[in-house]
């Protein structure tokens, strides 16, 4: 089922491949313990040249390359070699503590 996230000025679609996906990842974390992540990537459009994202737009994300890490970390390649912008990342964190660690959140500032 895809997921339409609606902001003020930015519309973003999470389509049925990358829920999916993030799914799949979340389930593997839970058999294994290792996390796994990628980049949510879209395609650029003419305004966003080498920049982020124009302020009014609206994105199809698609997975960049899953990629399977450690017990605690995992370093998510870029989805530029694909002609993509990456638009942050997803990863799933082991159980017994799923919560973000102190590395997410630092990033999250």
């Amino acid at each position: 089922m895809a997921i339409r996230l609606e902001f003020s000025d930015a519309a973003f679609t999470l389509g049925d491949d990358l829920v999916t996906e993030m799914l799949e990842a979340t389930y593997a974390t839970q058999a294994d313990g290792h996390e796994r992540g990628f980049n949510f990537c879209a395609q650029p459009t003419k305004e966003e040249g080498e920049g982020g994202f124009p302020a009014t737009s609206d994105k199809e994300f698609h997975s960049g390359k899953s990629c399977r890490g450690e017990v605690c970390s995992v370093s998510i390649t870029d989805c530029r070699d694909r002609g993509l912008h990456p638009h942050g990342t997803f990863h799933t964190h082991p159980m017994p503590d799923p919560s973000p660690s102190a590395g997410d959140l630092l990033v999250a500032l």
